[in-house]
């Protein structure tokens, strides 16, 4: 017979579970740029680039061959264990490639066991069967996993039926007939389908035809009969790649690109010049995105280019009209020094009025590059923008000397900015896929990215004031760093997403405030100010010196390594991160999670004031305790602790009911008083708890026995099941 109810029943296999592999669904974000696009210049009517894409992107976790299993309640994207089980995996596309599997039913589903399918078409009949398949048991029945139907007491006798399994069927499904082949699981929002499927009503008389009378078949509606239109159909089944693409460009006249399967090609316009930015995105089978722009620069011929002379020795202003945009730009230097500013495109003319006014026919006009020279810290660099959407694109910007500042907030940087000397401020729109860098002198840096993405590296020889964007983040680019001695703030309205590179040592950074830390490794030698962001994704930060606060209002993600910090707050859950401090004495104040605190680790060289979590699970929070030998979660010993440093005080409050510390570790010379809540005593023969030379309160409920923990003074260890409260 098929997998029934009375698996779970069935006697152990002599085959025991810790021999078996078990599997998690996919649900998280898998789609990744793994390899960035470099920006590009090609010289004018360059024959096509040509790039495979899929050597960008790809989805790291999945390694076998993936297929798409659409439904009448949503698609299960799911990928086979080729190398694992490849008899049932050839068996199970021998069924696809001929569309067996399309239009048939699921025509099983126990509620909180499997959706079973493969068998029949809608009107109830049989699919065709082939040869049975060799049994290849290696993979625990885990939630999300899917297996392969057989006939009960023969191991072998698998051929068309599949099930899902939508909870955790190992104990049952391991452990009779050999064994149930695993030969794929479900990836991303998969399980949520299938486990709406299981969760359907169930006909009281079976299904359609042969499956007349059957027992758990799932119908749409209850009371709507067995007709096609109340089943839950599995419309197709077939091969899919793991990921699509899609790309589009900023200037389709310049740059023209087209995608054929995974090729990727570049057409330039015949006698085109300019900057196009193409955006390239990888779309995984969960509808997850990753993506990429990068430059593309079509310097124009020399009988292409037009220079006009703005300042000293020059007109005062230069006027122009961006043919994407459609905005009158003006270009004017104040004080010393002159510009070259240099427009690019066909058949170009000039004519003097107040300024200069430069033209070209059908648009064909770009501002290529601006070079100043003799500037000084009195010189002042501005554009103004009237009419179409207020904004002009620029292209490379060069001082050779200081500058006042560059005021243009209607200007979209295309190019690179680089001055020899300092520059005072900095007031533009956006730029994108480039660089500033600015040399030493007098002035600090005030850069202001007013309204757009910003995506830029920066290195400054000089300390930067302040940074200012709406959003600065390099996930769309090559990881972008900022590079300086020291920046008094950093501030954006949304994302932070660059690497930060700061060497002065002292106040290295002021304050910092982002909607969130999407990404970045920061650098620091120095102290730091407040840091506050929305939350974290995954933010690795070394501080040499001290931290103020850290303040995050959301889940987070991080590696944070400081010689101490003051406050740290998360509200949300803190999650697989990691908080080092080197200092001595009390290197961490405050350590608030109003979450859960899961997978995570605090190692403190010094002091810890006070601890306050809304749970600990499968975390560690250590101060002054030594590198423990392998396999040691505890210390055993004085010679445990490389410092008699102190843990103030634990407070865990989880929700009445939930589970507050399960899977832990406490530890410090000196415990002051610890509240963990509800705690999971038992943990698989694991030992787990609190270690500490003097323990001044343990208090708590031990979830097994319900009765409470109440130990003051502790003078011995004391031992509930797995978890232990250790004097050492």
């Amino acid at each position: 017979m098929t997998v029934s109810n009375n698996a779970r029943t069935a006697r152990k296999a002599s085959r025991t579970l810790s021999r078996i592999e078990g599997l998690e669904p996919r649900m998280l974000m898998s789609a990744t740029l793994q390899q960035a696009f470099p920006n590009l210049s090609v010289s004018a009517n360059s024959a096509p680039t040509t790039i495979d894409v899929s050597a960008h992107f790809g989805d790291p976790a999945v390694t076998g061959t993936t297929v798409l299993m659409k439904t009448s309640n949503g698609n299960i994207p799911i990928e086979l264990f080729d190398n694992v089980t490849p008899l049932t995996v050839t068996n199970f596309l021998r069924y696809i490639d001929i569309g067996a599997y399309n239009q048939t039913i699921i025509h099983r589903a126990p509620a909180g066991f499997v959706d079973q399918g493969g068998g029949y078409n809608t009107t109830g009949t049989p699919i065709g069967k082939g040869t049975p398949v060799t049994n290849e048991f290696h993979l625990s029945n885990t939630i999300g996993t899917i297996a392969m139907a057989k006939l009960g007491g023969d191991p072998n006798s698998a051929t068309n039926e599949w099930f899902i399994n939508v909870a955790n069927n190992s104990a049952n499904l391991d452990n009779q007939n050999g064994g149930f082949t695993v030969f794929a699981h479900v990836l991303y929002n998969g399980l949520s389908v299938a486990q709406a499927i299981n969760a359907l009503p169930k006909s009281s008389t079976g299904g359609p035809g042969s499956l007349a009378g059957a027992s758990d078949f799932p119908i749409e509606k209850s009371g709507g009969g067995v007709g096609a239109g109340n089943l839950v159909v599995v419309t197709s089944v077939a091969r899919v790649a793991p990921m699509t693409f899609t790309v589009v460009s900023s200037n389709n006249a310049l740059v023209s690109p087209s995608l054929s399967g995974n090729n990727l090609t570049l057409n330039y316009g015949q006698g085109k010049s300019g900057i196009a930015y193409v955006t390239v995105s990888g779309t995984d089978l969960g509808g997850n995105v990753a993506q990429q722009t990068f430059r593309v620069v079509v310097p124009a011929t020399p009988d292409h280019l037009l220079p006009v002379t703005i300042g000293a020795g020059g007109a005062q202003a230069v006027t122009f009209t961006d043919p994407v945009s459609h905005t009158v730009g003006t270009i004017s230097l104040k004080g010393p020094g002159s510009a070259v500013v240099t427009f690019a495109g066909t058949g170009l003319t000039q004519s003097a009025g107040k300024g200069i006014t430069v033209t070209g026919p059908a648009g064909d006009l770009n501002l290529s590059s601006i070079a100043i020279t003799g500037s000084t810290r009195g010189s002042t660099l501005i554009f103004t923008t009237k009419g179409g959407s207020q904004k002009i694109s620029v292209g490379d910007v060069t001082v050779t000397g200081s500058l006042g500042a560059v005021m243009g907030k209607g200007v979209d940087l295309a190019g690179d900015f680089s001055a020899s000397g300092s520059v005072k401020t900095i007031l533009i729109n956006s730029a994108h896929n480039g660089t500033f860098t600015i040399g030493a002198g007098a002035d600090a840096l005030s850069l202001t990215a007013n309204a757009g993405t910003t995506d830029e590296s920066i290195t400054s020889a000089n300390p930067i004031k302040s940074l200012n964007a709406n959003n600065w983040d390099s996930s769309a680019t090559a990881a972008a760093t900022i590079t300086a001695p020291r920046v008094g703030s950093i501030h954006t309205h949304t994302s932070f997403g660059v690497n930060l590179t700061l060497t002065g040592g002292g106040a290295a950074l002021g304050d910092f405030k982002a909607s969130v830390i999407r990404s970045g490794t920061w650098k620091i030698t120095g102290n730091a100010g407040s840091i506050q962001a929305g939350g974290s994704l995954s933010w690795d930060p070394t501080f040499s010196g001290s931290v103020k606060s850290i303040r995050l209002m959301g889940a987070s993600i991080l590696s944070v390594t400081a010689g101490s910090v003051a406050d740290f707050n998360v509200r949300g859950t803190l999650q697989s991160s990691m908080l080092t401090l080197t200092g001595a004495g009390t290197v961490l104040g405050k350590f608030v999670v109003s979450g859960a605190l899961t997978n995570s680790t605090v190692n403190a060289s010094g002091n810890i004031a006070s601890i306050l979590a809304g749970s600990m699970s499968g975390s560690q929070i250590y101060a002054g305790v030594a590198s423990l030998p392998a396999g040691q979660t505890l210390p055993n010993s004085l010679s445990d602790f490389a410092a008699a440093a102190s843990i103030g005080s634990v407070n865990l409050v989880a929700k009445k009911g939930a589970t507050a510390f399960a899977n832990s570790q406490i530890a410090a010379q000196h415990l002051g008083k610890l509240s963990l809540g509800a705690v999971q005593t038992s943990n698989s023969s694991q030992t787990f708890g609190v270690a500490g030379h003097t323990i001044a309160a343990v208090s708590g409920t031990d979830l097994k026995t319900k009765k409470k923990i109440a130990l003051k003074t502790v003078t011995q260890t004391v031992t509930l099941t797995d978890f232990v409260v250790k004097v050492v």
